[in-house]
Order: structure tokens, then C-alpha cells, then sequence
């Protein structure tokens, strides 16, 4: 947002774009899309966000179609989680995601905790 701020300034308007910037360095301050779409461009990826009961919602990078995608949730309008495999292993990188339409019967089929059949 820093090498780029012709693209995220204009969003900005409580304060000024440098206090802007030096306050979202600060850990555990709370990011929004306009961050979102910083680290889409910074990380060189695409992010789609998961919501229950929510359709997804998609941050592209603009400067790249064919950036890799990763998965976040969001959780109870405050909270973002990396989403990945079960299978994966912390050191192979973003996973492999293969996105299937929900059927009437899938519904919340993998939420962890559901019990399940």
C-alpha cells in the first residue's frame, strides 16, 4: 500500500494516508477489503473470503489474472482464519483447492464439530 498508493489512498479519508499506514503496522490492528486488496497485490495472489451462510467473496489482484488463490474465513465480523486441507503440511505452501457448487444436502457437510454421519 506503501509502493502503491496511488491505488488505496483515494480510500482513505479519517486521516492522513502516512498515519494511516504507520497505524495498520501495528499488530493486532483490525484490516478491512481496502487491506485485503493490499495483500492481494503485495503477496502477488487472489483471496477468496468464506462466510457462513454467506456466498464467497472474491479480492482479485488486478495487476495479475492469473495470480494463485488463497482461502480465508471470516468469523463473526472480526476475524479472518487461513483455510486449508487437513492433508496439507505447513511447509508445501497454499494448497490445491477444487471449489464444488453446494447441493441441497451439503449444506455445512464440513464444518468441523457437526458431528456428521
Amino acid at each position: 500500500m506503501e509502493s502503491n498508493p496511488d491505488d488505496f489512498k483515494p480510500f482513505v479519508f479519517d486521516e492522513e494516508y502516512p498515519a494511516y499506514l504507520k497505524r495498520m503496522r501495528k499488530d493486532g490492528e483490525w484490516g478491512g477489503n481496502l487491506e485485503l486488496a493490499g495483500i492481494s497485490q503485495a503477496f502477488d495472489v487472489h483471496i477468496t473470503i468464506h462466510q457462513l451462510a454467506q456466498p464467497r467473496w472474491e479480492v482479485r489482484n488486478p495487476k495479475n489474472a492469473f495470480s494463485r488463490m488463497i482461502h480465508l474465513s471470516y468469523h463473526d465480523g472480526q476475524h479472518y482464519c487461513s483455510v486449508r486441507n487437513l492433508r496439507d503440511k505447513p511447509s508445501e505452501g497454499a494448497s490445491e483447492i477444487k471449489a464444488f457448487e453446494k447441493s441441497s444436502g451439503a449444506a455445512n457437510s464440513g464444518r468441523s464439530g457437526s458431528g456428521g454421519s
